[in-house]
């Protein structure tokens, strides 16, 4: 009968289901495929080993399948089985789609030799049961899903169920739902990123360790208590009696060894230690204690700083030996374990996180004469790695995919990793909200179906992304891919420009720009309408890509009459700046100069095409960053966030002025650095619900690159390049690029009189843009004159 999609007899939001297939292998397995996939999360194992987790994120209109995958090493002679824990989270949220129907898929079988091919598909014959979760709990985030509260004293039958002498004789059989196509998992797609990598990692050291009333009062039944409760109770240390030397003792050794104990505690009291794993992470957590009494809670609180946690999960341990590892990744960087109603002394046996990973070390490199650059350079690449799984994310404690982020994170992972293939998947999970949006416009967090993620200006920045993307990969079947997804997006925007020919606010969608305060979102924007202008040209560029004259021709020329509308609307009386909005009722220009608006402009080259903008008005207004922390005053001036800096950096090297965005690497990056920060802050005045790790604060990265070393594609896929260094107030840099066509390797330092000592390595299928000269493929020395 083949596959079959299977689940239990009821469909419940937050629902925590185990299956298990026992079968009988008559020989070592040659081979044994699987194909697997789940809604919402699952995790497989095969006679006790754990071999998968996942699926990758995506809607269910085209769910993402793991496989083909041999699973024959952890597959013996005699009896086996495979268990499968799936969580259907049964609604939606900032990183899936949930649509009344949760399932477990899996097709595979065990070759073992001629004649003896052994099926273990999802049908009738799997074994269900639930229960040991318990099911109405705090949403961790309006992005996530919900707390974990594992009771094992509720597990239905005893022993070890992952193995295969475990009897389920218990258990139910499986409901079969029916065949693959069924709704709402119309198709299901092959994974098109790889497999996470996993690494062990234990806490770097202790920050606390406490013994303290038990605010929460609870017990094996009792739900964790939300933010304020449990974030006072991990600030308790100094209302407890004081700490003793063997207190602090046992929860070194948890750092120390990887293993601690629990002292017994009086009743209404409790015990904890919060504990630095060094970094902001992403993984999922796992504890494991021995030498339970039964009744005992421990509780995993997580947060981004030691001031407390928002968000935790629950084991209630029956007598003997107890395992928690989350089914859901979850992001943090401290972790404080509460132990309550511990009436002898409990042993942990391992405390440790499962740091998840995309596959792959960067292959780009970055060094110079300035050590603070160099540092920026290499914690961007850092970051950026804890904010790749199976999408970029904007940070590991949310995972949403923003598309503000994801633009950032794809820029900075070409010239940092060479990888084009989460970025490309990352365009098409975007695209794929369309089914969701019948009016053309895109989700900017995707897989979601959040009123919030409708944001105008993200599927904008989306048409840029695809471009960016062509111009880096020369992946002219992306281009196919999403050609209807450009013309939808594009009807969209063209239908709702006002009487002006303008972009205004519209009232069914939220409209994003950045995060920093100021922007006039009710009126005539003129970022926005830049951005709008951004697309076009994006647009245009991809028909010309595609051969589809008729697309290159109808962006150009809208692009066309929006540059001239744009300046003719929001030009100020000099002409020589551009005001952030227009009163859309008036038509009355605002008083407020934006650096967005600018930095945009001058990229357009609606702005910047004066000797004079280098020294004047535009100049002043791109070049005006506050020290950190402030991040505004009353000026009247409107400053980015951290995320639209990069534009701003952008524009300023156009101008000939790379050094002071230099200043501003070192003064707000540094400052960072200088604060600790092993990775990038989300915002730079760090409040609470900050991402202290955050993909769109990478793009130093990339600038370096592109600007220090100057090196930035001609020809789609790097197949001509272009060699112009900026010296700027530097003596020397070198790194490299890697490409489609190979790394390209670049060494420069600057000659006594200005000029540039360049030596350049330039692999095979590519040319060189050095000034008036085009290399070829192999090693060059040569030099440009200042």
């Amino acid at each position: 009968m083949g596959p079959q999609w299977i689940w239990t007899g009821r469909q419940e939001p937050n629902q925590h289901v185990w299956f298990r297939r026992s079968f009988e292998l008559p020989a070592a397995p040659i081979r044994a495929l699987i194909v697997i996939t789940a809604d919402t999360f699952y995790r497989l194992y095969a006679n006790g080993e754990c071999v998968l987790r996942g699926p990758a994120r995506g809607f269910p209109h085209a769910l993402q399948v793991d496989g083909k995958l041999d699973i024959s090493t952890f597959l013996r002679p005699g009896r086996n089985v495979l268990a499968v824990h799936v969580l259907s989270l049964g609604v939606s949220t900032g990183l899936s789609v949930f649509r009344d129907r949760a399932g477990l898929f899996l097709e595979g079988s065990a070759d073992c030799g001629p004649g003896k091919t052994i099926a273990f598909d999802t049908d009738a014959n799997w074994k269900c049961t639930a229960g040991a979760y318990r099911q109405y709990v705090a949403r961790c985030h309006p992005s996530l899903g919900f707390q974990e509260h594992l009771d094992l004293a509720a597990f239905p039958v005893g022993g070890d169920w992952l193995l295969p002498e475990f009897d389920d004789s218990g258990w139910d059989a499986a409901r079969v739902l029916g065949e693959p196509g069924i709704l709402p998992w119309r198709k299901l797609e092959p994974r098109s990123v790889p497999l996470l990598q996993t690494t062990a990692v234990q806490p770097r050291e202790v920050c606390a360790c406490f013994e303290a009333p038990d605010l929460a009062q609870a017990d094996s039944v009792a739900g964790l208590q939300r933010a304020a409760d449990v974030s006072e109770l991990a600030r308790r240390e100094t209302s407890g009696r004081s700490i003793q030397k063997e207190e602090l003792r046992r929860c070194r050794s948890l750092v120390e060894q990887g293993r601690g104990e629990i002292a017994p505690q009086p009743a209404g009291r409790c015990s904890g230690m919060t504990l630095d794993f060094g970094e902001t992470r992403y993984g999922w957590p796992h504890l494991e204690v021995a030498g339970a009494a039964g009744g005992e809670i421990c509780d995993l609180l997580y947060d981004l700083d030691d001031s407390g946690a928002s968000l935790g999960d629950r084991l209630a341990c029956r007598k003997g030996d107890n395992v928690f590892e989350s089914v859901q990744p979850r992001g943090f960087r401290y972790l404080t374990l509460v132990a309550r109603n511990v009436r002898q002394a409990l042993s942990i046996r391992k405390l440790k996180m499962l740091d998840a990973s995309y596959p792959g070390a960067p292959r780009g490199r970055f060094a110079c004469s300035d050590k603070t650059l160099n540092k920026i350079w290499e914690t961007g690449v850092h970051t950026l790695r804890h904010c790749m799984a199976d999408t970029f994310m904007d940070c590991p404690e949310r995972q949403e995919q923003g598309w503000a982020a994801a633009r950032i994170a794809g820029m900075t992972a070409f010239y940092a990793f060479g990888d084009r293939v989460l970025y490309r998947r990352a365009l098409q999970l975007m695209a794929q909200s369309a089914a969701l949006m019948p009016e053309g416009l895109l989700l900017g967090v995707a897989p979601s179906e959040r009123a919030e993620s409708a944001l105008l200006d993200y599927s904008l920045h989306w048409l840029i992304s695809l471009d960016e993307y062509y111009q880096f990969t020369g992946d002219l079947d992306v281009l196919k891919e999403h050609r209807a997804t450009v013309e939808r997006v594009l009807s969209f925007f063209s239908l709702h420009e006002g009487e002006r020919g303008l972009l205004g606010a519209a009232p069914n969608y939220a409209l994003f720009l950045d995060s920093a305060p100021g922007l006039d979102r009710e009126n005539l924007s003129a970022t926005f309408n830049l951005l709008y202008l951004q697309a076009l040209h994006a647009s245009a560029r991809i028909g010309h890509a595609l051969e589809d004259s008729g697309l290159a021709n109808h962006c150009t020329r809208h692009a066309a009459a929006l540059n001239d509308r744009i300046f003719m609307v929001f030009a100020t009386s000099g002409r020589n700046l551009l005001v952030e909005s227009v009163d859309v009722r008036t038509g009355e220009p605002g008083d407020v100069v934006s650096q967005h608006a600018i930095a945009l402009a001058v990229l357009l080259n609606v702005l910047g095409k004066r000797d004079e903008d280098r020294t004047g008005p535009v100049a002043d207004v791109l070049g005006d960053f506050l020290p950190p922390p402030a991040t505004e005053d009353s000026s009247g001036r409107v400053r980015t966030s951290l995320f639209f800096r990069c534009f701003v950096h952008q524009a300023l090297a156009k101008l000939g002025l790379g050094t002071v965005a230099l200043d501003d690497l070192r003064r707000t990056w540094g400052y960072m650095l200088q604060q600790g920060a092993p990775t990038w802050w989300e915002e730079i005045a760090l409040r609470p619900g900050i991402s202290r790790c955050h993909a769109w604060s990478t793009h130093p990265t990339a600038f370096l690159s592109r600007n220090v070393l100057g090196l930035s594609p001609l020809a789609p896929g790097w197949k001509r390049f272009r060699v112009a260094p900026e010296s700027m107030d530097l003596t020397d840099a070198e790194g490299v690029v890697p490409t489609p066509q190979g790394d390209i390797e670049l060494l420069w330092s600057k000659t006594p009189k200005g000029g540039l000592e360049i030596e350049l390595r330039v692999p095979e299928g590519a040319e060189a843009e050095v000034g008036s000269r085009v290399l070829s493929a192999g090693k060059h020395r040569t030099t440009i004159s200042k």
